[in-house]
């Protein structure tokens, strides 16, 4: 495994710039603030891995109304473009190693079709969003 736990601080600097340029790509999309990502880390409730300065915060949830575990991989940066196929294998023994049954992610972006391969196309996201005056 490349992928090695990451310490929140002595591999800070690599984790910010790992979940800004995330967060960037995503936009105004993006529905959590690196303060959630950080607050997660410190707190043990995600898990922190990193492979020099490529990086992944994901955390276990429960689905199937509880009867399964899933590991989701909430962010995700390589310095190579494509974190997800880089270190899939190593997605696969985390999961493996936690329980989980499954391995999960959301993304607005499309490049991510060309894994439809390896995918489940489980479920879309609709969202109406309200401005201040409703």
């Amino acid at each position: 495994m490349r992928l090695r736990q990451g310490d929140i601080n002595k591999d800070i600097d690599a984790l910010l710039v790992g979940i800004r340029s995330v967060k960037d790509r995503v936009g105004e999309n993006c529905t959590w603030t690196i303060a959630d990502v950080l607050l997660s880390v410190i707190q043990g409730t995600s898990l922190f891995l990193i492979d020099g300065n490529d990086v992944s915060v994901s955390y276990v949830k429960e689905i199937n109304s509880g009867k399964d575990k899933q590991l989701w991989v909430w962010v995700f940066y390589a310095d190579s473009g494509d974190a997800f196929n880089k270190y899939l294998d190593d997605f696969k023994c985390v999961a493996n190693n936690l329980g989980c049954k499954s391995i999960g992610l959301s993304t607005s972006r499309r490049g991510y079709e060309k894994y439809k391969d390896i995918f489940e196309y489980v479920i879309s996201e609709y969202r109406i969003n309200l401005d201040e005056n409703n």
